[in-house]
């Protein structure tokens, strides 16, 4: 019994110890994406630069440490960067657009990891006061409904990287159709209907929604592991005390 219990200690340190490998290299990467995203807002693209270049170096490493990436969160992470790399060393953007693709990037590199409100989340505020806007101006302006609604694209791009990774392909197909058909209307001329304002606000929040439950479910989770932990150990004691009183040894 006792080489068994060896065998499961040594085999739950290595895992324990593969996890916090890569748990501080996630970590180091992140802390440089977010160096860089800090030197963009000060103007020193060239600096930033370079901690993205070393970024891309140890995520190299990480794709073959960290088995659980999956690869389309790969793919979206490799795309991201690359635009948002080239909006570092391109001549003709502004430091808005260059902020805004590293910090696209930023968001979709705490995606894949964060477990519980990912940093995109935070903008849930901004877009709820953008529907506000959309609504009043769907009803009265429609030159001002355009102006909220280029205003609320821009956000939707912003964590939209983030959005492949966090969330199923069905959910950003109905938010998709829904924009789809306002950019229709907005192209042909037509009017834009609160209906359809709406529809798009309702596939936006479940967006978020889905995060309040998936914390939810992992509190439950978490309290049925500590349960199990706990009446695991109850019975082991209390099998530890049966075998040895009925072998004679006070235990």
């Amino acid at each position: 019994m006792q080489w068994k219990m060896i065998i499961i200690f040594f085999f739950t340190l290595f895992f324990i110890h593969t996890y916090e490998v890569s748990a501080d290299q996630w970590s180091d990467v992140e802390k440089k994406v977010e160096r860089a995203l800090q030197l963009t807002k000060q103007g020193d693209y060239d600096l930033a630069i370079k901690y993205m270049e070393q970024f891309s170096g140890e995520f190299l490493q990480l794709q073959f440490s960290d088995k659980s990436l999956e690869t389309e969160q790969i793919q979206v992470l490799n795309t991201s960067y690359q635009e948002a790399r080239h909006a570092l060393i391109a001549n003709d953007l502004s430091q808005e657009k260059r902020v805004k693709y590293i910090l696209q990037f930023r968001l979709a590199l705490d995606a894949v990891k964060s477990t519980h409100q990912p940093l995109w989340t935070e903008l849930e505020q901004s877009i709820t006061t953008t529907f506000q806007d959309l609504k009043e101006a769907s009803n009265n302006n429609q030159s001002g409904f355009r102006s909220s609604y280029d205003e609320f694209r821009e956000t939707y791009a912003l964590i939209y990287p983030s959005l492949v990774i966090d969330r199923s392909q069905e959910q950003l197909l109905v938010v998709n159709q829904s924009l789809a058909d306002i950019d229709v209307a907005i192209r042909t001329g037509g009017q834009v209907t609160l209906e359809e304002v709406h529809r798009l606000e309702l596939a936006i929040m479940a967006l978020f929604d889905e995060e309040e439950l998936i914390a939810q479910s992992s509190l439950i989770w978490l309290s049925v592991m500590i349960g199990s932990m706990i009446m695991f150990t109850l019975f082991y004691v209390a099998w530890r005390k049966y075998n040895g009183e009925k072998k004679g040894i006070i235990v």
